[in-house]
């Protein structure tokens, strides 16, 4: 299967893809309004759609520059859109924000919001066209599993079903993985990792810039906190040079920041894979992760992961997880109220193990509702199997 190249190739529910269709067609028509795309799923083929309805629509031309002079039609007879397909970045401009609200101000030509799934994005375009009248929003719906992975699996992936998981269900991040490779479970990660990249080269410098790539912010963040426990306090050249090696990093990730179309991750992960290339290294004593920075964002990959573990083994998808925690604080509830009460039917397919690790997932909703592991295995016995067994 090739690139989506008509709406029905998209792998969007089939009436919201519908839905955006007939707005783009029909968004021309008085009273001129503004469409925003509120999305929730980061790599979901958003960017894709445009592609595609620019390619099948012949009487639309999506203008993405912001400019109050543009008029209704193009020199060819085309009715003009204006596109901005990348909110997230803009709305951190204030000129950027400026030129985009005049243009939807001059109420002369349709405009489309997309490329955004930030809250703070939304709160602020919430705020922004609270006085305009004709503003509609459509909620992108989340591509599942079952429909995402026969895809990643047609276009030849490897381990499909393991690389969408890994990714948090970021469709573009696993067809990126079909050209460079997934070979991050291959090579090592966490600490071990950055040990690897702070002693000397063992392994070649393409196995070094792939263990980079397994996470080029948190392999970066390391270095950067670590990098003193590997090189000698008289080193002061080597110190320098992967000081500019993280700064280089870093310039890449206000370039991606600035511009989310650009991918400079493979740049990244060559530049980390190269640091014991850069002097002599060797650590003097282990990497001390705690309160680093670098340490919470080891954490919150692992908490992705045991997520990712867990949806897999209670058959759910993660975004269930606030419906199942609810559920088990209301039988909580019950319980107290009345000892005698059933459990809650909906979850009667799941153990009691797997309900109180998504219950811990969530650790301020277990704190706050002073939830215990007591009370969690008097509402549900763990001697008591799931329904079925």
């Amino acid at each position: 299967m090739a690139t989506p190249s008509t709406p029905d190739d998209l792998l969007f529910d089939r009436e919201f893809v519908e839905t955006v269709r007939d707005w783009v067609v029909d968004g021309t028509r008085d009273p001129v309004g503004v469409l925003l795309i509120e999305q929730g799923q980061p790599g979901a083929g958003i960017s894709t759609m445009w592609t595609v309805f620019e390619s099948s629509i012949p009487s639309i031309a999506f203008v993405h520059e912001p400019d109050c002079g543009v008029g209704t039609h193009n020199v060819i007879g085309q009715k003009n859109v204006f596109l901005f397909d990348d909110m997230d970045a803009a709305i951190s401009s204030p000129v950027a924000m400026k030129r985009i609200m005049d243009c939807i101000d001059q109420q002369r030509v349709p405009v489309i919001i997309a490329g955004y799934y930030r809250r703070g994005t939304k709160s602020k375009l919430t705020a922004a066209l609270k006085k305009h009248k004709h503003v509609i929003t459509y909620p992108v719906p989340r591509i599942m599993g079952r429909v995402a992975i026969p895809y990643l699996e047609q276009l030849g992936h490897p381990d499909a079903n393991r690389a969408w998981y890994d990714s948090g269900g970021d469709l573009r991040q696993c067809i990126r993985t079909i050209r460079v490779g997934d070979v991050t479970h291959n090579l090592p990660d966490g600490i071990d990792a950055l040990t690897e990249l702070l002693g000397p080269p063992e392994r070649s410098f393409v196995d070094r810039a792939r263990i980079a790539s397994g996470d080029p912010t948190i392999i970066t963040s390391g270095i950067f906190e670590n990098y003193t426990k590997a090189v000698r306090p008289t080193d002061l050249e080597t110190c320098t040079r992967i000081l500019d090696s993280v700064e280089a990093v870093a310039d890449l990730d206000n370039a991606m920041y600035d511009d989310p179309t650009r991918e400079f991750q493979p740049y990244i992960a060559s530049i980390m894979g190269g640091v014991p290339s850069l002097g002599p290294l060797t650590l003097r004593q282990p990497i001390v992760t705690y309160g680093t920075h670098w340490a919470k964002s080891n954490h919150a990959q692992a908490k992705r992961l045991s997520e990712r573990d867990l949806a897999r083994s209670m058959c759910l998808e993660k975004t269930d997880f606030p419906w199942v925690r609810s559920m088990v604080f209301d039988a909580n509830e019950r319980r107290k109220s009345n000892p005698d009460a059933s459990r809650v039917l909906p979850l009667d397919g799941f153990t009691s193990e797997d309900l109180w690790k998504c219950v811990t997932l969530f650790q301020p909703g277990a704190k706050r509702r002073k939830y215990t592991k007591s009370q969690h295995v008097h509402t549900f016995p763990v001697s008591t199997p799931p329904a079925g067994q």
